[in-house]
């Protein structure tokens, strides 16, 4: 099928072609050593036209002044967030699209990508996403296999990374909010958005995004302030409880009842696992060294600033 496609970055000044059903793909980054393979990769597997919109966060800006940025920029019906170490399955784009309503934000599974090696890109390992206690975004682990086989699954939330929505809907919501920091958090940010203003989070099982993970490895890309991801956290929180969100109808408890025997109620285990937590001011998290790993927010006591070890019993699925 005849592709088209545009690419409009800090290299190239803006177009004005706009063919029917565009899909533009969105990214930002801060010299990424992966970012052509990642274009040459959207160009090679679309399906339709689409055009891709790159910005270097040269004054780190942070990822949501810079989408929003591009965003406006943007000339397709549909937007499509991905990270600049990333590889897309055939026809990601098409697929994406049909399962795309007004409402909804849709996004495919998550596999490993390591462009040093020569083997195949291999399976994809994750897919639906839940929402912890503290509203941080967690792998739904082996409940998700009970969904591998559905064309398309409702998803509490999700990771942030290669997800699809109509632009429409995207300024309905008020965009990234730039208040909640530069980078992190922004899974559980539009999952909260679009379930509690009346729309649906669906994971489309028949596509497939590759990251490369440990590419913040020591935060030599794109840097973390960890106490900013803290207060992230703690805003999101903040507004969800306050029904702040744009658009908010519907309150957070209604999201987890929505969810609560999708993990395998009644076939549970507990399980007890020691986690190293630092405590610190209100809100400071514990981030797994894998960028996707499970996060834990705690609320910590004043003044306690010392690395302690704790046991952690909590809900295992088994399916």
């Amino acid at each position: 099928m005849q592709k088209a496609i545009w690419w409009a970055s800090k290299r190239c000044k803006l177009g004005r072609w706009t063919p029917a059903g565009i899909v533009s793909v969105l990214i930002t980054t801060i010299n990424d050593p992966y970012l052509e393979a990642t274009v040459e990769n959207l160009k090679a597997t679309a399906s339709g036209p689409i055009e891709v919109l790159v910005a270097e966060d040269d004054k780190r800006e942070g990822r949501r002044v810079v989408l929003n940025r591009l965003a406006r920029r943007a000339k397709g019906e549909r937007l499509f967030f991905v990270d600049s170490h990333c590889q897309m399955s055939d026809g990601w784009d098409v697929a994406l699209k049909e399962a795309c309503g007004e409402r909804e934000i849709v996004f495919g599974r998550i596999g490993s990508w390591r462009p040093e090696s020569a083997a195949p890109l291999g399976e994809a390992a994750y897919g639906l996403v839940r929402l912890d206690e503290q509203l941080g975004a967690k792998w739904w682990g082996q409940a998700d296999n009970r969904y591998r086989r559905q064309s398309l699954a409702e998803s509490m939330g999700m990771t942030g990374c290669g997800f699809m929505m109509h632009k429409a809907w995207f300024e309905t919501l008020g965009g990234f909010d730039e208040q909640l920091g530069p980078y992190g958090g922004t899974g559980a940010e539009w999952s909260l958005k679009t379930w509690l203003a009346g729309g649906r989070l669906l994971l489309v099982n028949g596509v497939t995004c590759w990251h490369k993970f440990e590419t913040n490895k020591d935060d030599a890309l794109y840097p973390v302030d960890r106490e900013r991801l803290a207060a992230t956290f703690e805003r999101i929180r903040t507004l969800t409880a306050a029904k702040a969100w744009p658009g908010q109808v519907r309150p957070v408890a209604w999201l987890f009842e929505k969810f609560g025997d999708a993990a395998g109620k009644g076939v549970t285990q507990k399980v007890t696992k020691t986690e190293i937590l630092f405590h610190g001011a209100p809100g400071v998290l514990n981030v797994g060294a894998d960028p996707f790993e499970a996060t834990r927010a705690l609320v910590a006591p004043l003044g306690a600033t010392r690395l302690v070890e704790v046991q952690v019993c909590e809900e295992a699925a088994h399916v």
